[in-house]
């Protein structure tokens, strides 16, 4: 008597749909296209870079609307720490402004260091 073992497919139709959902999302999220990388784009017309034309703005209506979706981020980002702990009572600044080197950004509960001396 010879024992035949039959053939499961259930594991590679798996594999083979994970397989297509994968390639499905890295298509929807523009892995297949070129890109320029930000910054080192040059205009079509004269190779002159972008930074060096004026634009007019004005007001119209357009029947169209378009729309891209894009990330802005900082640069750079700076972690800041006070060097007791202590609760925050006053923040001098807003995310995004300005800040010059000795400024004041927050005034700190003063009670409970005063009453540990």
């Amino acid at each position: 008597m010879s024992m035949e073992r039959g053939f499961n497919s259930k594991p590679i139709q798996a594999l083979i749909s994970v397989a297509g959902l994968v390639l499905l999302l890295v298509w929807m999220q523009g892995g297949f296209t070129a890109k320029t990388p930000p910054g080192t784009a040059r205009a079509a017309e004269g190779g002159e870079p972008a930074y060096g034309h004026k634009a007019k703005a004005e007001m119209r209506e357009i029947d169209e609307l378009m729309a891209w979706p894009g990330t802005v981020s900082a640069q750079s980002v700076v972690q800041i720490a006070p060097r007791i702990s202590a609760r925050i009572v006053e923040i001098t600044v807003k995310a995004g402004d300005r800040v010059k080197a000795g400024q004041v950004l927050a005034r700190l509960d003063e009670q409970e260091l005063q009453s540990r001396l």
